[in-house]
């Protein structure tokens, strides 16, 4: 689907069905029993927020494995088409702290994506986070379990380091590289320089429509 260059809501379909169904458990789950978690967060796996509408990367899910770009596959997965040569970046909507993020262009290696600093506003505003210092694995994981966790202020990141698409379909994968004691959070993602007004982002699957962009 053309987003003609546009920003692209993130649809529950591309994070993927595993963390999908890791975020329906523990909603019904707090319905039986306010006391009850989810025994397991996914390294380097998002869920989806929907309440609000960001994909997520719990607090605790980057562990030394996503911190070293070995969870490749459990990375947020986007398909684009390019009809001829351009050179572009990448600019997404994160959270606030967000400072780096993972991605994976085709089959090339993984490089790291410097987000860019927060708002010294915004982090005024932010509640002091578990140190990975003073708390222990349990209280961060703990901590984390509220997949309908606020993501606070949400912002534009600086954009990615500029590459070469050549004409014809490409895969970016998206994983974000937060502390232990962090959460991630990424709301939209596009495209800029020549890529943002000749590339767009698309879909596959036959349960997929227009209203899924």
């Amino acid at each position: 689907m053309d987003t003609q260059g546009q920003l692209m809501p993130i649809p529950t379909a591309k994070l993927g069905s595993a963390p999908l169904r890791l975020a329906k458990l523990a909603k019904e789950l707090n319905k039986d029993d306010n006391n009850t978690k989810v025994a397991d967060i996914m390294p380097g796996a998002f869920v989806y927020d929907d309440e609000h509408h960001v994909g997520i990367m719990p607090k605790g899910s980057c562990n030394l494995q996503c911190q070293r770009g070995a969870l490749k596959a459990s990375g947020a997965y986007f398909k684009f088409f390019c009809p001829e040569a351009v050179k572009g970046a990448f600019v997404a909507k994160v959270n606030d702290k967000a400072k780096f993020a993972l991605m994976w262009v085709d089959n090339g290696d993984s490089s790291l994506w410097k987000l860019g600093a927060s708002s010294a506003a915004s982090l005024a505003q932010q509640p002091v986070a578990l140190s990975e210092q003073t708390s222990t694995n349990e209280e961060i994981l703990a901590a984390s379990m509220s997949v309908n966790e606020d993501p606070g202020p949400m912002r534009v990141s600086a954009p990615s380091e500029t590459q070469q698409f050549l004409p014809g379909e490409h895969v970016l994968i998206v994983q974000g590289r937060p502390e232990l004691d962090e959460m991630f959070a990424i709301q939209d993602l596009r495209l800029t320089g020549d890529a943002a007004a000749k590339c767009f982002f698309f879909l596959e699957g036959k349960d997929k429509t227009k209203h899924d962009c």
